[in-house]
């Protein structure tokens, strides 16, 4: 058996010598080694070695496969790490010739490698372009594209990013969209941030762009702008561009204020130009507390109460106080009269009405009143309504602001002693107007009220001799008396 391998052997060294080329399953080998598989199956192995402990380390299929440290190779290299501990580099490497720079793949990923600490990894394209991912050891840890020098954790300069819910980014799904997920709680924690990275001074912005079109600059921009070296000092705007900087059509200032069409609103909401309200709903009550918004000046909102609207310099109807008497009263006037004339003016007829004039304002107060005046029937017989025929000069109404006469609204008529006996009817009325203005910032109430009035001579007035207001009867034949009225208008103006 030694003799066989030996000659075997012979004649292979005889081949080599003769040829420079050696055959294995093959007379006439092309190449200086040439082998030749016997089986025609994927899994039939044309090449094979093993080291000293017949454990399998280069494996060469039918079908072109190579292996390493793996005897069944499914693709065409195929490299395995026997112990499973190279994570990133062992398995492959490619080094420079100083072994300072280098690419390692291992069973999870790859990594810069080389002698040189904290190498960066680079994926360069053809002609330009790049991706460089430095090691996150570096307090820096960042990755850049088309920059060799990323200034921050993600840099990309000069390109453009797309990113799209379809196959095809010109085309986009319908109703695709990505996410950018927050954390499953309520944390306001900030989950993406747009950052000047200069130091804190007026004028730094900091914009996030928008274009409906592919093309030019970004037309639509929202972002922050500085208003001062203070760093709570800021506004955030949407802007409009045709070209230029950005035109702040919509401001909110760090106090809540906002402002459009304006780039430093002063009020709550700031409009600079007209406005439009639409679907307004209709509504045909208005009550006495409703306001509405008027516009000062300066363009400066303020709401004030509905019956307030009316010019500045004219009075207009606020009010309007009614009191109609519900009673008879009757003022006996029997007795012997000595003095020259004697008054009697402080008869109450229960006639009074209180109006208000509200704060800051002025009023003007258009008062007319109606009272009947006669005798009663005082049940004498033929003598039952002249028992004051000798003795009362006059009858009439004193008028009273607060309890004080007000002269001008007084009025009085002279008795009929005509000898009849009937009742002496007459109306006593009379209208009175006066404007009173109330500079105080509280409402002002007053009173007006009228008392019955007799005026009485030198007489003997048989008793009983009442005289009767306000009303013949309240039920019954009141014969045309009437009843006693006092209306009040008021009319008002804004101070």
């Amino acid at each position: 058996m030694m003799k066989h391998y030996f000659q075997t052997l012979g004649a292979l060294l005889a081949s080599i010598t003769i040829n420079a080329q050696t055959g294995i399953n093959t007379p006439m080998p092309s190449a200086a080694l040439d082998v030749v598989s016997k089986g025609n199956t994927n899994t039939t192995k044309a090449f094979e070695i093993n080291n000293s402990n017949t454990t399998e380390m280069v494996t060469v299929l039918d079908n072109g496969n190579l292996g390493i440290n793996t005897s069944a190779p499914g693709q065409k290299l195929v490299v395995t790490d026997a112990l499973n501990t190279n994570v990133y580099n062992g398995i492959v490497s490619v080094l420079s010739n100083d072994k300072t720079t280098g690419v390692g793949i291992g069973n999870n990923g790859i990594q810069a490698i080389g002698s040189i600490t904290n190498n960066t990894l680079n994926i360069n394209g053809k002609g330009s372009g790049n991706l460089i991912l430095q090691n996150s050891s570096v307090s820096t840890g960042r990755v850049g594209i088309n920059t060799g020098a990323p200034a921050s954790k993600f840099n990309m300069m000069n390109g453009q990013m797309i990113i799209s819910a379809g196959d095809n980014p010109a085309i986009p799904l319908n109703n695709g969209w990505h996410d950018i997920a927050a954390p499953a709680n309520t944390a306001e924690g900030v989950i993406l941030r747009l950052v000047n990275t200069s130091p804190v001074a007026a004028g730094n912005t900091s914009i996030l762009g928008f274009n409906s079109y592919n093309g030019g600059g970004a037309t639509w921009g929202i972002g922050t702008r500085q208003l001062s070296a203070n760093f709570s000092d800021s506004k955030f705007f949407i802007g409009w561009s045709n070209g230029g900087n950005y035109l702040e059509r919509t401001v909110i200032d760090n106090t809540g204020k906002m402002g459009i069409n304006t780039s430093a609103p002063t009020q709550q909401l700031d409009v600079n130009g007209n406005v439009r309200f639409r679907n307004v709903p209709d509504n045909n009550n208005m009550l006495s507390t409703d306001k509405v918004m008027v516009l000062q000046d300066d363009g400066t909102a303020k709401k004030v109460p509905v019956s307030s609207l009316q010019s500045p310099e004219k009075f207009a109807l606020d009010n309007i106080y009614s009191i109609t008497a519900s009673n008879v009263f009757d003022r006996n006037i029997a007795g012997i009269y000595t003095n020259p004339s004697t008054l009697i003016n402080d008869v109450n007829i229960q006639m009074s009405q209180t109006i208000t004039i509200p704060a800051n304002s002025s009023a003007m107060l258009v008062i007319n009143y109606s009272v009947p005046i006669g005798m009663a029937d005082n049940g004498n017989g033929a003598n039952s309504f002249s028992c004051a025929n000798n003795g009362l000069a006059y009858y009439g109404i004193r008028f009273l602001k607060d309890g004080v006469e007000m002269p001008a609204g007084s009025r009085k008529y002279s008795f009929p002693s005509d000898g009849l006996n009937t009742a002496k009817v007459s109306t006593i009325s009379s209208a009175y107007t006066e404007i009173i203005t109330n500079n105080a910032p509280s409402d002002l109430t007053i009173t007006y009220s009228l008392n019955g009035y007799l005026e009485i001579f030198p007489s003997t007035i048989s008793n009983p001799c009442n005289v009767r207001f306000n009303m013949f009867s309240t039920s019954g034949q009141n014969y045309n008396w009437g009843k006693a009225n006092m209306n009040i208008q008021h009319f008002k103006k804004p101070l």
